[in-house]
């Protein structure tokens, strides 16, 4: 499966099956979009898709709002909240060149897109008040996900907060032929074993995807700071 449909699979099933959220009501038209793999269209009908419950409700614990890091940010809508909730500084990290046609859509000098992979990309140390990472950090290779996610956490300040998804090892994308980061809660307590765990929150269901695919979803939601 193409990323940005797992991706987008997953945000709406958890938005439907969690009760979360309410669907704007151009989300079919949004998925649609997606579907035709036309990134143009797609991040065109997504102007009026939410941001993510989750960065919205760890944007409530930071204290300071002088930089922002979205890892992975897919249509830039959270990106795009981050820059109209006066961060100083936005920096949106991805490799797909239509994240970065799209990135151009966002029209502030405090924003940055810089296309790289999670791996490559240099983290800076203590920097960043809020790291946003909504269903991208499985994307990092098993072999160096444990150093990537310490830099990470490294980039980020003292009292500074963070905010994601990974996928649980009984997640059925944990069979893909990619070779996705898919975590037990074991190894996800470990993971965030040093930091203020604020949210922790394990999902596990049976739903089919919005094009209809039988799907087990297992995933955790977390918040920490450090």
């Amino acid at each position: 499966m193409p990323r940005f449909a797992y991706m987008f699979d997953h945000l709406l099933s958890h938005c439907v099956v969690q009760n979360k959220t309410k669907l704007p009501a151009n989300w079919l038209l949004c998925y649609t979009g997606f579907m035709k793999n036309s990134w143009k269209d797609y991040y065109e009908k997504k102007k009026g898709c939410p941001p993510s419950q989750l960065m919205l409700e760890g944007l409530q614990y930071v204290e300071e709002k002088k930089s922002a890091l979205d890892i992975g940010p897919g249509g830039l809508i959270d990106s795009q909240h981050l820059v109209d909730n006066d961060f100083k500084i936005v920096i949106s990290i991805d490799s797909e060149v239509a994240v970065a046609e799209a990135a151009t859509r966002i029209e502030s000098d405090n924003f940055l897109f810089i296309p790289t992979t999670f791996e490559e990309y240099q983290y800076p140390e203590d920097y960043f008040d809020y790291i946003n990472a909504q269903f991208a950090l499985h994307f990092i290779h098993p072999d160096n996900f444990k150093e990537v996610f310490s830099k990470i956490v490294s980039s980020l300040k003292n009292n500074g907060v963070f905010a994601g998804t990974l996928v649980g090892d009984r997640d059925s994308w944990n069979n893909s032929t990619r070779s996705i980061t898919c975590l037990t809660k074991d190894a996800v307590e470990s993971l965030l074993g040093d930091l203020e765990i604020i949210v922790l929150k394990e999902i596990e269901h049976d739903k089919p995807t919005i094009a209809g695919t039988k799907k087990h979803w297992h995933q955790f939601n977390f918040i920490v700071s450090k």
